[in-house]
């Protein structure tokens, strides 16, 4: 059972070494928490971090961005369980979704948000 935690100010260290060796598809979330840590803000960029952990060890990090952009970066995760990830941010205003294709799109389809796109394609770096 997936179970998301709001992200903690003192925990960004240990986020980016996660998001480290996956850069290519985690550069968003790197640089906006970089730029504006992990509660969000006033910022379009400003982005609410949630973690994924199993046990101790940190497996999956999940953002919002005050624009409405969620960053995913989930790779152990299975897409079936992309439903439960999605539950987190039930209720919030959603604009588009970035992450690596695999991800992105298991999210989009377990938030419900296939009917809503505008654009659903895979754009690479």
């Amino acid at each position: 059972m997936i179970k998301l935690i709001p992200a903690r100010a003192e925990e960004i260290d240990e986020i980016d070494g996660f998001l480290a060796p996956l850069t290519a598809t985690s550069m968003f979330l790197r640089s906006n928490i970089r730029a504006h840590g992990v509660t969000g803000g006033a910022n379009r960029i400003a982005t609410r971090i949630w973690l994924d952990r199993e046990g101790p060890k940190l497996v999956g990090v999940v953002g919002l961005t005050t624009g409405g952009i969620i960053l995913t970066q989930m790779p152990l995760l299975e897409p079936s369980g992309m439903h439960q990830a999605a539950a987190t941010l039930v209720g919030m205003a959603v604009t588009g979704i970035s992450g690596e294709a695999r991800q992105a799109q298991a999210f989009r389809a377990a938030a419900g948000l296939e009917a809503e796109a505008a654009l659903g394609k895979d754009e690479w770096l």
